[in-house]
């Protein structure tokens, strides 16, 4: 395990935070993903945490899978991308909609603002929530 994942490991023991589950890749930044599901309005969304050898950690959410009409979602993320600088919304090639947020940082003891960032992306997810899922469920 990679000592920012095993520092985030032990942050969770220490907090008593539990709900994560991790798995670890033999890839070349060493990457573990902290797997786990947050609650927005009722909907379990799965949600990971990752963590490897580059200045990078990611939080990714996937909000729904298989979107119908990217094309009015499109226009709207852009607008939730113009509105939020710390986190990003976008369709993969299969159409889900994603929210990323990546934080950027030298040092291996960001554990607390890893989950700061994560329980401020849940605010802003509660709040943009059902705009969002009118616009993914209109025709």
């Amino acid at each position: 395990m990679n000592s920012k994942a095993a520092k985030f490991q032990e942050y969770l023991t220490k907090n008593n935070i539990t709900g994560f589950n991790f798995e670890e890749f033999n890839d070349e930044f060493n990457t573990v993903m902290f797997r786990s599901r947050i609650v927005i309005k009722g909907q379990q969304l799965p949600m990971a945490i990752i963590l490897d050898d580059s200045i990078y950690r990611m939080i990714r959410v996937q909000l729904i899978s298989s979107v119908e009409n990217p094309e009015k979602v499109v226009f709207y993320l852009n607008k939730l991308n113009a509105k939020y600088k710390s986190y990003k919304f976008y369709l993969t090639q299969q159409n889900d909609l994603i929210l990323d947020s990546c934080i950027m940082g030298k040092n291996d003891d960001e554990e607390e603002l890893i989950i700061a960032v994560l329980n401020n992306l849940i605010k802003q997810v509660q709040d943009e929530y059902f705009e969002l899922m009118n616009i993914v469920w209109s025709k």
